[in-house]
């Protein structure tokens, strides 16, 4: 769904129906001058998830701690790409954790 754009907001280029719901601290888009946006502004419009960082962020398995914080929704590790994923299935996965 993140791939897709928001679903929330249609003002915004990034909108799309089929899109993921934004939710303030949770689920936003990436702004001009967000730490996210890459260096050529090239991630500006992508959609950013809260999450645990995943198993990038962990080099030493007895001293580090990959967190939580802002990434892109497409390196969510969480959400394989392997899952076929019906909006209505996602919106309920995702409304279980409280996000929605």
């Amino acid at each position: 769904m993140a791939e897709l754009g928001q679903s929330s907001d249609p003002s915004k280029t990034n909108y799309n129906v089929a899109g993921i719901p934004l939710k303030e601290g949770y689920i936003e888009t990436i702004e001009d001058g967000d730490p996210l946006a890459g260096n050529s502004n090239e991630n500006i419009g992508k959609i950013k998830v809260y999450a645990w960082k995943g198993h990038d962020y962990i080099h030493d398995a007895n001293t580090d701690e990959a967190g939580v914080g802002w990434i892109l929704a497409q390196n969510w590790w969480y959400l394989p790409t392997t899952i076929i994923c019906n909006t209505s299935i996602c919106r309920l996965c995702f409304w279980t954790l409280n996000l929605f």
